[in-house]
């Protein structure tokens, strides 16, 4: 699976998509996140992106495009790997 990012109700949608289709509820995946599951709500609806709004903007002007790749065979971990979940900032 693969998202263009062009804002954070985006990323919103794609941590939305990636724990449905991992089997997890909010509560499951905020556990894992260390964070409460009514952010993780605000988050997955894009309600809390102010900050990020401001950073995305500043890269898509200045060429940047963001992508979001997520293999669902992955195992869970916290890390971030090029093969399995990743963040990519790529020149448009």
């Amino acid at each position: 699976m693969e998202s263009e990012i062009r804002s954070g109700a985006d990323i919103g949608r794609s941590i939305r998509a990636i724990r449905s289709a991992r089997g997890l509820t909010q509560i499951e995946a905020s556990e894992l996140a260390g964070i409460d599951s009514t952010y993780l709500s605000k988050i997955e609806q894009g309600r809390t992106v102010s900050l990020l709004e401001h950073q995305l903007r500043i890269l898509r002007r200045l060429g940047a495009r963001i992508t979001i790749s997520y293999d669902s065979d992955s195992d869970t971990d916290d890390t971030t790997t090029a093969n399995s979940k990743s963040m990519k900032t790529k020149k448009a």
